[in-house]
């Protein structure tokens, strides 16, 4: 500017403008919080110019992620709760259910006819790869050789008969009966024997079988398998009927008095008289 002093003199004023800054500034945040979005600040600067801050922020990534998993471990299920902080510094939670896969440890119960009856314990795998046991006890039912003695008077019935049976749980049996036969009554080893007066005497015999024995048919005693009459008269016979405790069979043993001899009581006894004519 060429100017005039009040003096009138020439003067020249030089006037440098110098352009002061002004800041338009755009700024890129990354926060882990909730507070994303743009945020526009109008500001003046310190020698009085307009100015404009933008800060525009982002919102990084966290988690809350839940897993489901399985597990035959029983130590191993449940729910595991873990904090953990993403590679920005930003707080996620894992949720991780385990649930617990089903194993089996059953007890079954059988019945068998073969004495190879026992307990049996198979390890197995479940669908899943769950280990499981199976126990199987198996108990034998009885079964019977059971063998019976028996007696008969009937030769026909005696000898041994095998019946081979079934219980009412399916097993087989076996009954074997076997059957003797009574032995006969038999008599032996009879003796008469005359009393001294020669009026009577005494019938005696030996009984073969299984006692006790009955005689009768008249009295008389047994002593062990002995049988002695009581007195008979003479030229009286004897008949006696024989039993035993089978009573199978009678044994009759009967026979005339046996001569008995009158003692001599007198001087004159057995002397021959003969007769003169």
């Amino acid at each position: 500017q060429n100017l005039t002093t009040v003096d009138g003199c020439d003067s020249i004023v030089t006037k440098i403008t110098t352009l002061v800054s002004i800041i338009n500034i755009t700024l890129i945040a990354q926060l882990a919080i909730q507070h994303k979005g743009t945020v526009i600040q109008n500001l003046t600067t310190v020698d009085g110019c307009d100015s404009t801050v933008t800060t525009i922020t982002t919102l990084l990534p966290s988690y809350n992620i839940t897993l489901n998993a399985t597990t035959c471990d029983p130590a191993q299920a449940g729910t595991v709760v873990q904090n953990l902080t993403t590679v920005d510094g930003c707080d996620s939670t894992v949720t991780t259910i385990t649930t617990l896969l089903p194993s089996f440890d059953i007890t079954l119960n059988a019945t068998t006819c073969d004495p190879q009856a026992g307990t049996v314990v198979q390890n197995l795998t479940t669908v899943d790869g769950c280990d499981s046991i199976i126990t199987t006890i198996t108990t034998l039912l009885p079964s019977y050789n059971i063998t019976l003695n028996a007696t008969t008077c009937d030769p026909a019935q005696a000898g041994t008969v095998v019946q081979n049976l079934t219980t009412v749980d399916g097993c087989d049996s076996t009954v074997t009966t076997i059957t003797t036969l009574y032995s006969p009554v038999s008599v032996s080893n009879i003796s008469t024997t005359c009393a001294t007066s020669g009026l009577n005497y005494w019938v005696s015999f030996e009984i073969n079988g299984a006692g006790p024995f009955t005689v009768t048919g008249g009295l008389g005693s047994i002593s062990g398998n002995i049988f002695t009459s009581n007195p008979i008269a003479v030229n009286t016979g004897y008949n006696f009927t024989v039993s035993d405790v089978n009573n199978c069979n009678n044994v009759v043993v009967s026979g005339v008095a046996p001569n008995c001899v009158i003692p001599c009581i007198t001087p004159d006894c057995g002397k021959v008289k003969v007769r003169k004519n």
